[in-house]
């Protein structure tokens, strides 16, 4: 029996195509296994990371509550503070015009007081300049 060369050549290609799709098919269900592997590790990695920030994020919005709440008590201080401030200074302005208008009423008080302490003490000098010419004359009659 005869075979012809290009029957060989046939039959070699047919078992090469043979060879080819089940190597292909082959490769193909390990591609999809490594495709099917990164999706699922890629899919596992953003549900961690998506509870990990839902973590996250609920700890700042509880930080968020915890501060908002600190800082409505002490602007409520704050405010009582600065109310108390402003009534003081009105208190102080008060306080402050009351003791210049009794200085003022001392001042006023006192001044007849003192005029008439100089005027008492201007005759007194005076008296005594009077009094040593006489004791000087006293003193040379002697």
């Amino acid at each position: 029996m005869f075979v012809r060369k290009s029957h060989i050549h046939h039959l070699i290609e047919k078992e090469r195509r043979k060879e080819r799709a089940l190597c292909m098919k082959e490769k193909n269900s390990e591609i999809a296994d490594i495709r099917k592997y990164g999706r699922e590790r890629r899919e596992k990695e953003l549900k961690e990371l998506k509870t990990w920030y839902e973590h996250v994020i609920l700890q700042k919005e509880n930080e968020i509550r915890r501060l908002q709440k600190e800082i409505d008590t002490h602007y409520e201080t704050y405010r009582e503070i600065r109310e108390r401030e402003t009534r003081l200074d009105t208190i102080t302005s008060e306080v402050e015009q009351e003791v210049e208008r009794m200085l003022l009423k001392v001042h006023e008080s006192t001044q007849p007081f003192l005029r008439a302490r100089n005027k008492i003490e201007r005759i007194k000098n005076m008296s005594n300049k009077g009094n040593s010419k006489v004791e000087s004359i006293f003193s040379k009659v002697k």
